[in-house]
């Protein structure tokens, strides 16, 4: 994928002693090492005639969890974006789970696909989706019950949902001990509200159509209520001790994605993934 091929996030490497692939350092070889790990070659080059041993990097794959948000908000696309919010957001998913499994990292979808990493994850992952039940597609976010401590959870969302729902579904999650990373993904019409005069707003969800006689008068309003809610969300992810980045469909994914990788990297992305 050209945008998982853009972005170098390291993720892998735990950057000390321990079983892996990749060479770690030289040190001295002491009393009850194997002799198997000496390097002759580095030893002879030695003017002292001291033994070295050629140790590798620690490498353990972690299990991390991936989950879009598949409820009918994500599929607003307004004529500002060539893309709906649920597209980026798939691909987000898509891109974050090729490069996790190409660094050797294990991926996972709660309630659709057990944790892999098999060169076919991705198409696993999208053929899991396809055939997923309507009542799992119907969550903004994943049950539980397959998530174990240790791991770390991704959820691509625009979190639309109410602040104590939102509440809700964050404690369950931080209850399992994972580490926790959102992606908020917004379309541009939602953030910079361009409309005027008579304007028609239909529901996506729940809800009745409302009419402005004239929409730009309205827009101070509507501003001031989404950054209360986006100040709830990124009050709850703070609650929980988890990483929130923001994503706007008319914004390069890349930025995103390497935003994630660091965070997952444990290196926080503090910059707003945009």
């Amino acid at each position: 994928m050209d945008i998982a091929q853009n972005v170098n996030a390291g993720l892998h490497g735990r950057r000390r002693s321990g079983s892996g692939d990749d060479f770690w350092q030289y040190r001295r070889y002491n009393v009850g090492d194997d002799a198997h790990t000496i390097d002759w070659r580095r030893s002879a080059r030695h003017e002292r005639d001291m033994l070295f041993v050629r140790e590798k990097e620690l490498q353990t794959a972690q299990t991390v969890w991936v989950w879009t948000d598949l409820t009918p908000s994500m599929a607003f696309k307004s004529p500002e974006s060539e893309t709906a919010k649920v597209e980026r957001a798939l691909l987000l998913m898509f891109a974050v789970t090729h490069l996790l499994v190409s660094a050797g990292e294990k991926v996972g979808v709660p309630n659709m696909m057990a944790p892999t990493m098999r060169r076919g994850a991705l198409r696993l992952m999208a053929e899991n989706i396809l055939s997923a039940s309507s009542e799992i597609k119907a969550e903004s976010f994943p049950e539980t019950d397959d998530i174990r401590a240790n791991s770390s959870v991704v959820v691509i969302s625009d979190f639309l949902d109410e602040p104590e729902k939102l509440e809700t579904s964050l404690a369950a999650l931080a209850s399992k001990y994972v580490d926790l990373h959102l992606i908020m993904v917004s379309d541009p019409a939602e953030e910079d509200f361009p409309f005027s005069g008579r304007t028609r707003f239909m529901p996506v969800e729940d809800g009745s159509p409302y009419i402005a006689g004239r929409a730009e008068t309205i827009r101070g309003q509507y501003q001031d209520v989404l950054s209360a809610h986006r100040d709830a969300v990124l009050h709850a992810a703070n609650i929980h001790g988890a990483t929130l980045l923001r994503h706007r469909t008319d914004h390069s994914p890349d930025v995103a994605v390497l935003a994630l990788a660091a965070a997952l990297s444990g290196n926080p992305y503090m910059a707003e993934a945009s």
